[in-house]
């Protein structure tokens, strides 16, 4: 993926842009397709999950409810067959039923985000998440994700570029633990 996909999906995740900040449509509509796939695979990542639990309970022999009503004695059949056709059946039907659940949910979980009204530019964009993290969770977990800040050299390289002119060669007898001192001091006082 290049870059440029993930500044998209932050940008259509930042709900004081959402839509605003692309120039054309088609960029708008690769990004939200973008967003409802992982919120999708986010959505399935965690319905495997449950299901991992469902199927070791059975596996392990417990009855449950729903396997009391599949496991009706049949005539010619031993209870492991009925238990393989089970879990055959179970892990089939489920698969089904998330995959098409899934992709519906993360569309509806995209289109009622981008119904909500812009937050104002001077709002924190994470505060915004937080307060709706019962209603847009999984999109609110991948808005965090791409909320990050972009990391630049520019901090470091200054500081270095102020290290030199700190120890220069008139000042080449300072102790190292006074030129960290110096630099720490430069870097954080207020002139």
């Amino acid at each position: 993926m290049f870059p440029s996909h993930f500044y998209a999906k932050a940008t259509l995740l930042d709900p004081r842009y959402k839509k605003a900040a692309f120039e054309s449509n088609s960029n708008v509509e690769t990004a939200q397709q973008e967003v409802q796939y992982e919120v999708a695979e986010l959505l399935r990542n965690r319905m495997l999950g449950t299901n991992n639990e469902y199927m070791e309970v059975i596996s392990t022999g417990q009855q449950t409810s729903i396997q009391s009503v599949f496991t009706v004695s049949s005539v010619s059949t031993s209870s492991t067959e009925n238990e393989n056709l089970l879990d055959y059946l179970q892990a089939k039907v489920t698969t089904i039923r998330s995959e098409t659940t899934d992709t519906s949910t993360a569309v509806t979980l995209v289109r009622q985000y981008m119904d909500l009204p812009y937050l104002n530019l001077k709002e924190d964009p994470m505060q915004f998440w937080k307060n709706h993290f019962s209603v847009l969770d999984p999109l609110s977990e991948l808005a965090l994700k791409y909320a990050c800040i972009p990391a630049t050299s520019v901090p470091s390289e200054r500081i270095f570029s102020k290290a030199g002119q700190i120890v220069s060669q008139r000042r080449n007898r300072l102790s190292p633990k006074n030129v960290n001192i110096l630099i720490f001091l430069n870097k954080n006082l207020e002139i």
